[in-house]
């Protein structure tokens, strides 16, 4: 079990969405410190004042994690400041839809930047320190778009499918090392957030509520779970994947609809 209680916790993208209400959940558990990364400075200041509000200690820092020098110059002050990181929670990313074809080169980039390589970064930044301390836990915020590839969010989709492979090889090395450092992936349906807006769900699997899928994230990280998905349903979708043919995988996701779910999303590209 990961105790929270005087821990400190640092949380990517929690200046709004699903890592704001992380952020807040955190700190009813007593969190000694959170530590919040954002790239925007007014969502992040508002969210330290509410959490310095229910009596928690809070470190706000700005930081575009897709740029590794000043993920590592963020690493070096947190330490400075806020002492060693017990749980990372690598919650940022971005989303563009659009087909794979039509999308603009640098929203393609800007997917790899942020989603894969930006995590990669922070993991770089903080796990060593809870390797040498042999203790910690690293979260890392893939969908259930990393497990079926959905029309019209390509290279997110391909961006979360690397990012549980990188979350699956970090946990085999650990403990490859005989770490007692814990990781966990979570792997979430759609989620009801700015981030999907438009995105068109069945009618009888609507999307998650951010609140709902913050606190499976949390319960995740108590109960030491290696994946955390939301709905359980998202567990079958490897097992479609390798049972059935391409063609056949390609009907049922017709048939559900997901064929053109994100061709309703807000701002989908077309040229």
């Amino acid at each position: 079990m990961t105790d929270i209680n005087r821990k400190s916790v640092l949380i990517t993208g929690a200046g709004h969405g699903i890592g704001k209400i992380m952020a807040e959940r955190i700190a009813t558990l007593g969190a000694a410190k959170l530590i919040i990364l954002d790239i925007n400075k007014e969502t992040l200041d508002k969210t330290a004042e509410e959490l310095r509000a229910m009596g928690t200690e809070v470190y706000p820092k700005i930081c575009d994690i897709s740029d590794r020098e000043a993920v590592y110059k963020c690493a070096e002050e947190v330490h400075k400041e806020a002492g060693p990181v017990d749980v990372l929670i690598n919650n940022a990313g971005v989303v563009f839809t659009g087909e794979i074809l039509d999308l603009p080169d640098d929203k393609h980039k800007k997917h790899v930047d942020v989603n894969l390589m930006g995590t990669l970064w922070m993991i770089k930044a903080f796990v060593p320190d809870m390797v040498k301390r042999d203790e910690g836990h690293v979260v890392n915020v893939a969908s259930s778009a990393g497990l079926l590839a959905v029309p019209g969010m390509g290279i997110y989709c391909a961006t979360k499918f690397a990012l549980k492979g990188l979350n699956d090889a970090l946990r085999c090395e650990l403990l490859n090392r005989k770490s007692r450092v814990k990781v966990t992936v979570v792997c979430p349906y759609a989620i009801d957030t700015g981030m999907f807006a438009g995105f068109k769900t069945p009618p009888l699997m609507p999307a998650l509520k951010p609140e709902e899928m913050a606190q499976a994230v949390v319960d995740g990280i108590l109960k030491d779970r290696k994946i955390v998905a939301k709905p359980i349903t998202v567990f079958t979708l490897p097992i479609l994947n390798a049972l059935l043919p391409p063609g056949a995988v390609d009907a049922v996701i017709k048939i559900l609809g997901y064929d053109k779910s994100a061709y309703h999303c807000k701002g989908f590209y077309k040229p």
